[in-house]
């Protein structure tokens, strides 16, 4: 091999190696980007956005803090509010939700979860005189899949409830009295 066959294999490795350091430098810049607070500022209002397009309610969320490197989202004091009046009980609440993603999930348009642990969870079912209850109603449609169907499109190895419970109408049951009952659905187990 001559010295002027030797320069071009040499440039191609340079650029290669270019190349790389940019794409390691992008990723880098990105992960740092997910730590900062306008990214979980812009992640808790689309996440606010999408609760309330999906329920029709009106959606709070405390805080929001994601681990890019453990693909783990926290969310502190989310609230989603029906048809309630302002001293009752909302419609759901959570202390807290701790949400780690599938690797996969990144890859695909449906939402895997390795684990979804729910902290001192609250569904309140209201019923009304006139038979209504404290479910809000969709001022628009939902274009694309259901919300029904979104919410099975989800994957979840792991959900853990810990100590929440179901107000149905005036009737408490804690999430003890569920305690391991199978969910045919995704084969998981309820604990508390």
């Amino acid at each position: 091999m001559t010295a002027a066959a030797a320069k071009p294999a040499r440039r191609w490795w340079k650029y290669l190696l270019a190349l790389f350091a940019v794409v390691f430098l992008c990723v880098a810049s990105l992960l740092f980007y997910t730590t900062t607070n306008s990214f979980q500022s812009l992640v808790r209002r689309r996440l606010v956005a999408e609760v309330e397009r999906i329920t029709g309610g009106r959606a709070q969320v405390g805080s929001l803090h994601t681990i890019p490197f453990r693909l783990q989202f926290e969310v502190r004091d989310i609230t989603v509010h029906g048809r309630e009046s302002a001293t009752d009980v909302p419609l759901a609440h959570a202390d807290g939700i701790v949400a780690r993603l599938k690797i996969t999930s990144l890859l695909r348009s449906e939402l895997a979860f390795e684990e979804l642990i729910l902290d001192q969870p609250v569904i309140h079912l209201m019923f009304y005189p006139d038979g209504s209850t404290n479910f809000p109603k969709r001022s628009t449609a939902i274009t694309g899949p259901t919300s029904i169907e979104q919410l099975f499109a989800l994957s979840i190895n792991r959900l853990e409830l810990r100590h929440g419970h179901l107000i149905w109408d005036d009737q408490t049951i804690p999430a003890q009295s569920l305690r391991s009952r199978y969910l045919a659905a995704n084969g998981l187990f309820l604990s508390s």
